[in-house]
């Protein structure tokens, strides 16, 4: 695989925001599971047919999110939704692009420190594989 088709990948924020969108994200779900797509993505990324494909709570399985409010909301539990966060960066720390790993965490830290020095513990909703 190529550095570019690596970092296409690895760019969940940018292409993630299209396939985010609340009906496109069921329809690229269930697109991104079929045979003819899967091998599409072999040709043009070099993503294996049968490789497990990642969820992304904020954009591919939003329901995980909104799980966790339920859970939250149910045992009378504060919370926050953090106003402006970006993605973490582990899929470019993959790839060794730290320059992108750096912006993320420059850009995350200063609004989550605010929140941790208010009291606020930080949870983040994971999907497990």
């Amino acid at each position: 695989m190529t550095l570019a088709k690596e970092k296409f990948l690895a760019s969940t924020g940018t292409h993630g925001q299209f396939a985010g969108i609340p009906i496109v994200v069921d329809i690229v779900n269930a697109v991104n599971k079929t045979a003819p797509m899967r091998k599409l993505l072999n040709k043009a990324l070099g993503v294996a047919e049968k490789a497990w494909m990642p969820s992304y709570v904020n954009y591919n399985e939003p329901g995980i999110g909104n799980d966790l409010i339920a859970l939250l909301e149910h045992n009378d539990i504060p919370y926050e939704i953090v106003d402006k966060e970006q993605c973490c960066g582990m899929p470019k720390l993959e790839l060794g692009d730290l320059d992108a790993v750096e912006r993320a965490k420059d850009a995350n830290i200063p609004v989550l420190a605010r929140y941790a020095r208010e009291g606020w513990a930080i949870l983040s909703a994971i999907p497990r594989r």
